[in-house]
């Protein structure tokens, strides 16, 4: 003990005399530490810690493949009658949700605040296995006539910067973009849905008050993400033969010749309707509302 007090003292007379050396090396180590924690905190967010999702490996992305006569291949979200399609004649899926992320205004409010949104179908919580904290989330009505539902289910992180952490804001009317929107339920903490950040869930049929109207009739407008939940506690190696009914449907019914294509969120996975193809990308829904017409 005596002898690592007297290497200390050295140490330490040694600093002083050389401050330059000293200062380099304290930079040094706060830079090492500094990195070290910011790249455990990615990797405890990214790999380590689970997603807030029941059984999260059933889950996947389904896009549309619009393949070409050179055998090219683009990718493109949903229309919302294609998504309708899908939701009636997809047999592979236990179910699945529309997705799609934008920004809206909380307004009438001193202190007007821009907030992360997602506007979803009413089966997007169950199907992610999520409930509220407080109140609850969508109803099945509530994916009925467009704009005919004006609810919200707000984060835990919102609930707690601007409603003061009080649980009797379930039930009364906020501002979204100056529409009188009724509170009808808290997330639980640590979920922010999968746009990442959402401090706000809208039901996707308020998508013709909140981007515009008639955008849900509009087959050629591919505006929205699909998440989905296979069948069966595993993932299948290979699709089932009846899963690429909805993509002779959808060539029946559309010009495109089409396939819903999956993506797992982590580890990725993929598979392709009527036949296997690697997933051009993994889950992702954060790009937001980018309508375009075909």
């Amino acid at each position: 003990m005596g002898a690592l007090l007297q290497d200390a003292r050295y140490a330490c007379r040694w600093l002083l005399r050389n401050p330059g050396f000293a200062a380099v090396a304290v930079l040094t180590l706060g830079l090492g530490i500094g990195t070290v924690t910011t790249i455990f905190s990615i990797l405890d967010a990214a790999v380590l810690r689970p997603l807030p999702y029941r059984e999260p490996d059933a889950l996947m992305t389904v896009s549309i493949t619009h393949e070409e006569k050179g055998g090219t291949a683009e990718t493109f979200p949903w229309s919302s009658p294609k998504f309708e399609s899908l939701r009636k004649h997809a047999r592979s899926f236990e179910s699945v949700a529309g997705h799609s992320r934008l920004d809206l205004n909380l307004t009438g409010v001193a202190e007007p605040e821009r907030l992360v949104a997602e506007i979803v179908s009413a089966s997007y919580f169950p199907l992610l296995g999520v409930g509220a904290s407080a109140g609850r989330t969508f109803l099945a009505d509530e994916d009925g006539a467009p704009g005919a539902h004006p609810v919200a289910v707000i984060s835990d992180g919102l609930w707690r910067r601007r409603f003061g952490g009080e649980k009797s804001i379930v039930g009364k009317t906020i501002e979204i973009n100056r529409v009188p929107m009724t509170v009808v339920g808290i997330a639980p903490p640590r979920f922010a849905g999968l746009a990442g950040d959402a401090d706000i869930w809208v039901p996707m049929a308020m998508a013709d008050v909140f981007l515009y109207p008639d955008i849900l009739k509009e087959d050629g407008n591919h505006w929205h993400n699909v998440v989905a939940r296979l069948n069966g506690a595993s993932l299948p190696v290979r699709p089932p033969r009846k899963s690429s009914s909805w993509g002779r449907r959808s060539r029946r019914s559309t010009r495109w010749r089409s396939a819903a294509r999956c993506g797992a969120p982590r580890p990725p996975r993929s598979t392709t309707a009527g036949s296997i193809r690697p997933s051009a990308a993994p889950c992702s829904s954060s790009s937001g509302p980018s309508p375009s017409s075909s």
